[in-house]
């Protein structure tokens, strides 16, 4: 009997035990806050900063975006960048605080001027939205180019876009385009590759056409799971505008990739293709699309040949 009680309370101890741990570990986590508000309110920048990021994420506190509001203020007056960036998207999106674009401005540019790149990208964005705030038409392409500079890729992306459709005060110029919009590429930015895709697929009359470049960059985000890359791609395998003649086979695969990734517009162009195949074929071909979608949503970016060893895509 002594024994059986035994082992009960020793069941009992190990069923408490999580409780315990868990316990102690809150305890210690309200040690840590305690101790972090304390160094905040002595005027300490950092732990200013981690509080307000500690409010703002709820991890510890619950979220306050109020009183993360107030200490990335704190911070940001002291001349943190990183706060006055923060601060300045909740002055842009109104968090904690009521939307104000002349202060998200004020902070965006006070911490961008200290050489970082995400608040001078989001300084471009905020002054597009609002150009009452622009000193002139070209600031927000200045802060692009800044962010640019300082290798955030997106601001490539905004850039090659700018000198593509030749608006906001910019003369178009695809070649231009296609050089921010490659330097972003480097960086590996989905969109980039996709949209210099496009540039070589549809030209211009300066620049022409190159369906041979555009399959490359298409097929770079499209192995990245882009799902109208991976459409324009079948287009291009369908219309034979790739390897000189048309490909049902990699077009029906790259168009069924891209359904499944829930572009719609691929439909019509599936349909087409199936009207053109024997059910085994169509059969053959869903079950190496599906493989195909299995392995790029897997190992985003993987190179064709890896994808066409590893699906056994041997066959037409």
């Amino acid at each position: 009997m002594f024994m059986v009680r035994r082992h009960l309370l020793y069941l009992r101890l190990l069923l408490l035990l999580p409780a315990a741990i868990a316990l102690v570990g809150a305890h210690a986590q309200d040690e840590a806050f305690t101790e972090l508000l304390a160094k905040a309110s002595e005027g300490d920048v950092d732990s200013q900063f981690s509080l307000a990021i500690a409010y703002e994420n709820g991890k510890q506190t619950g979220i306050d975006l109020e009183q993360a509001a107030y200490w990335y203020r704190q911070a940001a007056e002291q001349g943190h960048d990183k706060a006055q960036n923060n601060l300045g998207y909740m002055y842009e999106h109104g968090k904690g605080v009521t939307a104000f674009a002349e202060r998200a401005k004020y902070w965006y540019e006070r911490s961008a001027r200290q050489g970082n790149g995400i608040p001078a990208y989001n300084l471009a964005n905020l002054l597009r939205k609002h150009p009452e705030l622009q000193s002139d038409p070209n600031e927000p392409l200045r802060w692009y180019e800044s962010a640019a500079e300082l290798g955030v890729s997106q601001a490539y992306v905004q850039l090659g876009m700018m000198y593509s459709s030749g608006e906001e005060g910019v003369t178009r110029d695809d070649a231009a385009a296609r050089l921010w919009y490659k330097q972003a590429v480097e960086l590996g930015n989905t969109t980039a590759m996709y949209n210099l895709g496009v540039l070589y697929d549809y030209g211009s009359e300066a620049a022409g056409t190159d369906y041979e470049q555009a399959a490359v960059y298409y097929a770079l985000a499209a192995t990245r799971g882009h799902a109208a890359a991976q459409n324009n791609l079948g287009l291009l395998y369908l219309d034979g505008k790739v390897g000189g003649r048309a490909d049902l086979w990699e077009a029906y695969l790259w168009l069924r990739n891209s359904q499944l990734n829930g572009y719609e517009q691929a439909g019509d162009s599936i349909a087409k293709i199936e009207q053109r195949l024997t059910f085994k074929e169509k059969e053959s071909a869903d079950t190496a699309a599906t493989r195909r979608y299995e392995i790029i949503k897997a190992s985003p970016g993987i190179d064709m040949q890896k994808i066409i060893a590893s699906t056994g895509e041997t066959s037409r």
